[in-house]
């Protein structure tokens, strides 16, 4: 198994075929070789495919090899039968680093172009790479998920094919056990367009990473989905309720009215709550080099109740 570095200007590029793009990716891996290569239809067709050719295969081949050599990525220097030629692939080679490339393997190249459909498997094939060139290489991304799964709109996976095409790729890939899709069953409110309602982007990875997927997609609907952004958004919003009733009743508590042990224990947890926090608050003005005030609660109003304190407490 050898991996395939398939450079994004040569995905993208409109003017190349998906059969020369698919030749380009099969002889790729020969690009570093400065001297002539003796190659022939039936072999580039071994690469492509992992086996020997058919006729008809060879065909598709023989189209895409001459569509590299018209457009000077490969270059014949001399022609040894009908079907044999020493060649320069240089043109195939760029310098890692220097441009935005994907990592495909010939397995992967193989198993796409072996598929039993009816499916163009040289665009299925492209469709495949651009989707792993989608993969998330973010530094703020933990590193378990890097380079491994992506949550991308279709539109934004291929320029060149429509929606619907993608869709049914999407299908074929995952029936096939090449690539997992997480769908998500969850909205997103957006923040750019008005609080715009929009549904979660799936999930991908490769089949082999199905389950950092899965988690991936958890994580990050847990953590933006809207489901579970209105509950914590209830909990917060009742949290919020509860401890402003209890801020009155302390205040009530000050000015003489009663209440039963219980209510009383409920203000005295707030107070103490409350003054940690603001003494948090004092201690990172203090640290800024800043003269706040302290707004901590008056805790000795509770003292007529000492004999119950250990209770309140």
């Amino acid at each position: 198994m050898r991996d395939i570095y398939i450079v994004k200007r040569i995905l993208e590029d409109k003017r190349l075929s998906d059969r020369a793009f698919c030749i380009w990716a099969a002889l790729q891996p020969f690009s570093h070789n400065k001297m002539d290569l003796l190659f022939s239809i039936d072999y580039i067709g071994y690469l492509l495919y992992g086996k020997m050719p058919s006729r008809k295969e060879s065909m598709k081949v023989q189209d895409g090899f001459d569509e590299l050599v018209s457009s000077g990525f490969i270059k014949i220097n001399q022609k040894i039968g009908k079907n044999e030629f020493l060649c320069d692939v240089t043109g195939l080679y760029f310098e890692r680093g220097s441009e935005y490339f994907v990592v495909i393997t010939s397995d992967e190249l193989n198993t796409i172009m072996n598929l039993d459909t009816k499916t163009d498997k040289f665009q299925l094939f492209r469709y495949f790479v651009s989707l792993v060139g989608c993969f998330n290489h973010s530094s703020k991304l933990e590193e378990e998920y890097k380079g491994k799964v992506c949550g991308i709109a279709l539109n934004n996976v291929n320029s060149l094919i429509n929606k619907r095409t993608a869709i049914r790729y999407n299908e074929l890939l995952e029936q096939n056990h090449i690539i997992y899709v997480f769908r998500f069953e969850d909205i997103l409110l957006s923040k750019t367009f008005d609080n715009e309602i929009t549904r979660i982007p799936n999930a991908y990875s490769r089949y082999k990473d199905k389950d950092i997927c899965i988690k991936f997609a958890i994580h990050y609907q847990n953590n933006y989905g809207w489901n579970n952004l209105k509950e914590r958004k209830t909990s917060d919003i009742a949290n919020a309720n509860k401890s402003r009733g209890l801020a009155q009743k302390y205040t009530a508590l000050c000015r003489g009215k009663a209440y039963d042990l219980k209510t009383i224990k409920e203000i005295y947890e707030w107070a103490i709550n409350w003054n940690k926090k603001q003494k948090t608050l004092y201690d990172e003005e203090i640290s800024k080099g800043n003269t706040p005030e302290l707004l901590e609660k008056d805790l000795s109003i509770f003292d007529e109740y000492i004999k119950n304190k250990e209770e309140v407490a």
